[in-house]
């Protein structure tokens, strides 16, 4: 089951910023006479995207400036993107459908979904990939050994003894 709510007149959404509305469970945003509306959650890290500046049609997370286009949430690069949200505008007033919050979720539930899904040797691949980085050290111990700079050479200080 689905909530319907009023996001407030249409003249009072800003199409420059993603509009927090309905306690902050969704965002709006003006483009011209439409609206669009999206879940206030980034599929980056989940954190809220309400806030977010809106230019040239591109939404940008507030929190890890991922991008994403204004009329359709589409993550600009890394695949996902913003979970779209039907919209109705009736007599100026702009109301959303809102999906049925997800029930919450624990610690424990999480921790043990990741570890069922975790791959020990795909991780380590991955940090291992980077141009910086080099194979684990050969006795084992598993330490980087990475670039460092040289110490500036000692400074020559004058004497300037009077006797």
């Amino acid at each position: 089951m689905t909530g319907r709510v009023c996001a407030g007149p249409l003249e009072a959404l800003a199409g420059d910023r993603l509009n927090p509305i309905a306690d902050g469970r969704a965002v709006a945003v003006r483009r011209g006479r439409a609206v669009l509306a999206y879940a206030n959650v980034c599929p980056h890290t989940g954190s809220p995207v309400a806030g977010g500046l809106v230019r040239d049609g591109v939404a940008v997370c507030p929190q890890h400036f991922w991008r994403f286009e204004a009329t359709t949430g589409r993550c600009i690069g890394p695949s996902g993107g913003l979970h779209p949200l039907p919209v109705t505008v009736v007599d100026g007033q702009v109301w959303v459908e809102l999906d049925d919050p997800a029930p919450p979720v624990g610690w424990r539930q999480r921790l043990l979904a990741r570890a069922r899904d975790y791959d020990r040797a795909s991780d380590y691949a991955v940090r291992m990939a980077g141009p910086d980085r080099q194979p684990p050290h050969p006795n084992g111990a598993g330490h980087q050994h990475l670039p460092t700079a040289a110490p500036p050479p000692p400074t020559a200080v004058a004497s300037t003894e009077s006797g």
